[in-house]
């Protein structure tokens, strides 16, 4: 997952429109559209900056636009929007829930609100406390969650890792 990071990375450059391409999957929503919340709001537009070697370098900027159904779609130039549904965590941590686009799967990714900014995390399901992962199956690149029977639990207990990049209201 290492050499996968700049992929994830610049996942926020696809607004979490591609929402982590795989990464955290499941075949089923974990989260109902009942426990989502308006973490940004009624939208807008950010920058993005991916992150590299500690440092971060400004991407294009995406739009985030509040739907009626209280999930938010992610804009990047050039994109199709991606619907999204935002749930908490615990304390400054969320996850996005995303549905994949052609296929009858989920994708997740943590996000922590710092102020105006929000920094993504895509965690690396190798380096993760192996008691923690009760129901999680493992291939290649990918973690497959669908035995996982609590999941803001599971969310809460990931080490999140670094970001892997940022959002910034402009």
């Amino acid at each position: 997952m290492t050499t996968l990071r700049p992929r994830y990375a610049a996942l926020i450059a696809v607004a979490l429109g591609t929402l982590l391409s795989g990464c955290i999957t499941s075949k089923d929503a974990k989260f109902p559209m009942s426990s989502a919340v308006a973490l940004f709001g009624d939208g807008g537009k950010y920058k993005v900056f991916d992150r590299v070697d500690d440092k971060y370098i400004e991407n294009d900027d995406a739009e985030i636009k509040k739907r009626a159904d209280g999930s938010y779609d992610f804009v990047m130039q050039g994109n199709d929007p991606t619907a999204v549904t935002v749930h908490k965590v615990e304390g400054d941590l969320y996850v996005v829930q995303s549905k994949k686009r052609n296929a009858d799967a989920y994708d997740y990714l943590l996000i922590r609100q710092a102020g105006a900014e929000f920094f993504t995390h895509a965690p690396d399901c190798n380096k993760q406390d192996k008691a923690k992962m009760a129901g999680v199956e493992i291939k290649k690149d990918e973690c497959r969650i669908d035995g996982v029977t609590d999941p803001v639990k599971f969310f809460a207990g990931l080490n999140k890792g670094e970001p892997t990049a940022k959002l910034v209201r402009q």
